[in-house]
């Protein structure tokens, strides 16, 4: 997981650049030992602009949650949001349902 991250700080400028960057990239993911639960893995990053991006692998299948706009054909999973919402990075319950709970 840690080249992961350090990919993305080599490579990418902002955080559109790590949006960008994820087109490519494929993660694989271990089951939790002893059990048949898949690992989930997240990374968080952001810039001076006050750009944010999330990126969490669920079920195997990379989601996005950023406020930056990218390839119109995005092969992952991509959930926008705008600067005024707040942006946490979670475990469980995943991003979406946590985001949703701040309405709530």
């Amino acid at each position: 997981m840690s080249i992961w991250a350090q990919y993305i700080l080599d490579v990418c400028n902002n955080v559109k650049d790590a949006v960008n960057a994820m087109r490519d990239i494929y993660i694989q993911t271990t089951k939790i030992p002893g059990s048949t639960k898949l690992v989930t893995y997240h990374l968080s990053v952001g810039d001076k602009k006050g750009n944010s991006a999330i990126f969490e692998y669920m079920k195997e299948e990379l989601h996005a949650f950023t406020n930056v706009r990218v390839f119109k054909e995005y092969p992952h999973k991509i959930h926008y949001y705008n600067l005024d919402q707040r942006r946490v990075m979670t475990n469980d319950p995943q991003f979406n349902v946590q985001i949703g709970s701040l309405v709530y």
